[in-house]
């Protein structure tokens, strides 16, 4: 009995050892399933709208919004109720931005599958605006209407939106009226981890809240050749105070398309696409076909450098073409305090968005933009009169690409800026599988380059859904009047450096595939392709060297559109038609840590003030580096040390680009040469640390802050 007993007992371990043998190789193929295998992408479907191409357009004659200082407004309570707005929190109501106190830029609420941030005018309820118009002839009303449904917690009451059009007879007709109830509080919150919420991988269709906004188009034809008086009124069945705002408000007239149609613009930005990973750059394989296929039928710049390598300086020199230190803080805080939105917002520096629509453009921008808008991301507006954030990993391409066809296909009338950036280059590179299938069949395909290949699927995911935008393009027969931009914020570095191990302060190499690093090529240089049938020529490849900085003078150029700005990058039309030769002899760069300047595509000189650090390491870098690009182009052998005569003259240069700001602004001090407290050497190398000073500002290793 004994021996059968011990024979049962050793059969009932052996099998809940081999239960939990199964359930962990379960286990782990559901997750490489989740995670490589299942085509995530596919479970996002574009909307179905059926569109027949019209020779009619849409050109813009009125809008409220810029209009509404001339509007007769009556209002109830409106102290009482921007005080109570004061506790939202997804809202830019900045005086200095916006053109009137009822003037504001926000969004129903943060969630995770989309965010609209539109501009609108405030109408808590019982609020009339009065517009005294003439109609020329057949017109269209488009607009949205939206509630806050809560505010801290509190279920608000529901609206009713309603139009009222006083005829020259003075009668009067109701052309809409709609009450908008307000949603039940959402109850997922969005994080910006990954991993926190799974639920995003496992149900990300679990609640669709697009409706927010309610979308409405009023024809005005029988109102034609007459002056009306159009009120935009709201009300409450129950007579309490409800935030209801109208989100652009816009009259349109319908023509022929044969009249002279002045150009649309799409600018495709690509998050941390590096240039020479495309296949017209040279890349191998054919992971980028429908990007390649842009620049044979455009011109590509192969030398175009980022003037920051991070996303919050490259950007905000973009959009102004203006210097990231010429813009104070805005350029360098990854989250903008209030204090710095008010700053950026006094100085009213005009962008590329807010240019176009003074032009009667309208500006819509979508996709991966948290750093790019106020009140629901983290950093200040830009001039767009909509925009759609996608915040949504794994799924931030189809989501973007879906959202761009469905409003191209409404709005394909009408002069358009349409803005979309794809976030999908940026780590963690986690391509679907078919797309990392489709890489490691290229040359790089080894073990040890498996960021690359991984990094390289992340490309050929982007590119395929950028295809469907450009197929878009062609259907809607907008390819020969529409002005297409193709670039990258900044590039990703998959270099070895010199670390050292922060706990046991051994020091070594190490590979990082990350941004901020330094400003080595790898970093800063990016793709930049322009694209317009007919007025850019086709199939030219530019060996010059151009920043980002040059981009919106000259697409405002090829646009026609003349305006009195000021910009500090160039104008490159005459170099795209071959008129001239155009291109700035020094590149300056402002990065996380450090800035520099390129010369003449023969030296480049970095000046590092911090280091880069992530959670183990950090690295161990030269306080100054110059390098021969002809004769040492993957930047390995630093000549700060040996070549005296060429770094003080390097030095001389970079300093004019290094301005004083003061009064609780950026302020660099230029201090080459001194000591600084608390630096480590370590084989030739500087670890800078960080002190405070008296007057508590952050001293980062010669610069302050």
């Amino acid at each position: 009995m004994t021996f059968f007993y011990h024979c049962i007992i050793k059969m009932f371990k052996l099998l809940k050892y081999c239960i939990f043998t199964l359930l962990s190789i379960i286990l782990l193929f559901l997750f490489f399933y989740i995670f490589f295998v299942y085509p995530w992408d596919k479970r996002i479907r574009a909307e179905e709208i059926k569109t027949e191409y019209s020779l009619t357009r849409e050109t813009l004659i009125y809008d409220f919004i810029r209009n509404v200082k001339r509007a007769r407004i009556q209002i109830a309570n409106l102290s009482l109720a921007q005080k109570e707005l004061k506790g939202y929190s997804f809202l830019n109501n900045s005086a200095d931005y916006h053109l009137h106190p009822q003037n504001v830029h926000l969004s129903l609420g943060w969630f995770p599958l989309f965010a609209e941030h539109k501009n609108a005018l405030y109408a808590p309820v019982n609020t009339v605006f009065e517009y005294n118009l003439f109609l020329p002839g057949e017109t269209i009303l488009e607009f949205d209407c939206g509630i806050i449904s809560s505010i801290n917690g509190v279920l608000q009451a529901s609206a009713v939106f309603e139009i009222k059009i006083i005829d020259e007879k003075n009668e009067v007709h109701s052309v809409f009226k709609k009450e908008v109830k307000p949603l039940p509080p959402y109850r997922w919150r969005y994080s910006d981890s990954y991993y926190k919420n799974f639920y995003k991988y496992l149900k990300v269709n679990i609640e669709n809240r697009e409706g927010k906004w309610e979308p409405a188009a009023l024809d005005l034809s029988p109102f034609a050749g007459q002056r009306i008086r159009i009120q935009f009124c709201t009300s409450n069945p129950e007579n309490k105070l409800t935030h209801a705002f109208w989100a652009n408000p816009r009259l349109y007239q319908i023509g022929d398309l044969a009249n002279k149609q002045p150009h649309n613009f799409v600018l495709i930005v690509v998050d941390t696409l590096r240039s020479d990973h495309l296949g017209i750059n040279g890349a191998p394989g054919t992971i980028s076909p429908n990007i390649d296929s842009l620049a044979k039928k455009g011109v590509n710049f192969r030398q175009c450098f980022a003037n920051g390598n991070m996303t919050e300086q490259s950007m905000s020199s973009f959009f102004t073409s203006r210097y990231p230190q010429e813009l104070g803080k805005i350029a360098f805080e990854y989250q903008c305090s209030q204090e710095t939105k008010n700053d950026f917002y006094q100085k009213k520096i005009p962008t590329l968005a807010s240019i176009l629509s003074n032009h009667g453009y309208l500006t819509k921008a979508i996709g991966c933009m948290s750093l790019l808008s106020d009140g629901i991301g983290f950093g200040v507006d830009w001039g767009f009169d909509d925009l759609t954030i996608v915040e949504q990993a794994n799924y931030e391409q189809p989501q973007t690409t879906y959202a761009a066809i469905k409003w191209l296909k409404e709005n394909y009338k009408k002069n358009f800026f349409l803005l979309l950036y794809y976030g999908g280059a940026h780590g963690p590179y986690r391509p679907p599988l078919r797309f990392l299938k489709q890489t490691y069949r290229s040359e790089l395909a080894n073990f040890k380059d498996w960021y690359k290949i991984f990094y390289r699927g992340e490309v050929a995911y982007t590119d395929y859904y950028i295809g469907k935008v450009l197929e878009t393009l062609e259907q809607l027969k907008l390819t020969g009047t529409t002005l297409v931009i193709l670039c990258s914020d900044h590039g990703d570095t998959f270099k070895e450096y010199l670390v050292e191990k922060k706990k046991s302060k051994k020091v070594g190499k190490s590979v990082f595939y990350d941004h901020g690093v330094s400003l080595t090529d790898d970093e800063i240089k990016v793709p930049l392709i322009f694209s317009l049938p007919g007025k850019i020529p086709e199939s030219r490849t530019i060996q010059e060297s151009v920043q980002l900085l040059d981009v919106v003078p000259t697409a405002l150029e090829i646009l026609g559109i003349e305006d009195k700005c000021f910009f500090q990058g160039c104008n490159l039309y005459p170099l795209l038609r071959r008129e001239k030769n155009i291109h700035p002899k020094v590149i300056f760069t402002y990065g996380r840590n450090n800035y520099g300047i390129r010369v003449d595509d023969r030296y480049k000189y970095i000046y590092n003030f911090g280091t880069y650090s992530r959670k183990r390491e950090r690295r161990l870098i030269d306080r100054e580096e110059l390098y021969n690009l002809k004769e040492d182009p993957l930047e390995n052998n630093n000549l700060a040390g040996m070549n005296q005569e060429r770094l003080l003259q390097m030095r001389k240069i970079n300093e004019s680009f290094i301005p004083l700001f003061e009064q609780n602004k950026l302020v660099f001090q230029n201090v080459l040469g001194s000591p600084i407290e608390g630096e480590i050497k370590i084989s030739g190398k500087v670890k800078f640390g960080e002190k405070k000073s008296e007057n508590n500002r952050l001293e980062l290793s010669g610069s302050e802050i």
